[in-house]
């Protein structure tokens, strides 16, 4: 296929349980001129074999194998291969309404911008929990929204935090050379988009067109425990490419509101139905990062009367050092809302 309009990559490890859904989801859209990229990241379940199935089946399906490298080496390996005009990423495990890029490529040449981004969906199985927007619809020049793409102070960290639900100019892409930051765990989305609108002038932010799916297990954000769970390579990454034009981000202001962000996920971590630590332990913890003197000065940088009311608790918890009532509330009291802080 030659200079598709769109090419799709989908990065896959281990995800045969909704691979197919994922596949015929892309293969279903009402914008027939596209390639789908799935690139195997070094899978040990039957998705390789879906992946050739679906290359059987349908012509625009290019499968590429690798050894294990990590979602942003496939995503970039993606883009290596990659010919269409206007670049979209959908995660194996997620799904695309039929009209997804129909939508976004008429928006982006409609509106003459350089890069669109749709809301989404999360599927809890088959319930769908629709996004509220992070900001009011429409196209924005990109000075307008430099001083919170990093963090708006409302808790709720990157502006444009993934790369799901957004259409990219190839050619933007490559005349820059945007990658994904393959030493980047966390945040590698948020920092390929921050990278990416740095080099634009205007987006469009589509508040009411919930173009994508993203699968959720239902559990409380807190079942899932990650001790390794860390946000500084990507805050050290934004740091040093944000640096240039530090004044016009208010890159300070910024870091410091990601810092009380992280003071929260990092908490809600900690606060984990599989965390091993006991009752005190965990209370300890709590205190130790509460307590920090670097975070204590980040508070007056913060949007409190922005925040929905679930954050503005957490926020207040935090702020004054509350540990036993936070680790209560997160574990007994508000495990459903915990799950609306997380978004």
């Amino acid at each position: 296929m030659i200079n598709p309009k769109v090419s799709v990559i989908v990065p896959i490890y281990n995800a045969e349980a909704f691979l197919v859904s994922c596949v015929r989801s892309v293969l279903a859209q009402t914008l027939t001129d596209i390639e789908v990229l799935l690139i195997d990241d070094g899978s040990s379940d039957s998705s390789a074999v879906i992946c050739r199935h679906f290359m059987q089946q349908d012509s625009r399906v290019t499968v590429i194998n690798k050894e294990n490298e990590g979602v942003s080496a496939t995503r970039n390996l993606g883009l290596a291969w990659a010919k269409g005009e206007y670049i979209a990423f959908l995660d194996a495990d997620d799904t695309l309404i039929e009209e997804a890029l129909e939508i976004l490529v008429q928006t982006l040449e409609e509106k003459q911008v350089e890069v669109v981004f749709a809301n989404y969906f999360y599927l809890y199985n088959d319930r769908k929990v629709y996004r509220g927007p992070r900001i009011p619809g429409g196209i924005y020049p990109v000075t307008e929204l430099r001083s919170q793409l990093i963090d708006d102070g409302t808790l709720s960290g990157i502006l444009f935090g993934s790369v799901g639900a957004a259409l990219y100019k190839r050619a933007l892409i490559e005349q820059h050379h945007i990658r994904f930051q393959e030493e980047v765990a966390l945040n590698e989305d948020g920092l390929f988009n921050v990278m990416y609108l740095l080099h634009s002038t205007s987006c469009c932010y589509l508040s009411d067109q919930h173009v994508y799916g993203y699968r959720k297990q239902i559990e409380s954000v807190t079942s899932r425990f990650q001790p390794n769970k860390n946000f500084d390579s990507a805050t050290v990454a934004i740091d040093q490419y944000c640096q240039p034009i530090s004044q016009e981000l208010s890159l300070e202001q910024q870091l410091r509101r990601r810092q009380v962000s992280i003071s929260l996920w990092q908490a809600l971590n900690i606060c984990s139905e599989e965390n091993p630590a006991s009752y005190r332990a965990t209370i300890r913890q709590l205190k130790e990062l509460f307590g920090h003197q670097e975070l204590q000065g980040c508070f007056p940088y913060m949007e409190e009367e922005k925040m929905n009311r679930y954050k503005r608790v957490y926020y207040q918890l935090i702020k004054k050092r509350r540990t036993h009532l936070f680790y209560l509330t997160t574990r007994f009291l508000l495990p459903t809302a915990s799950r609306l802080v997380k978004r």
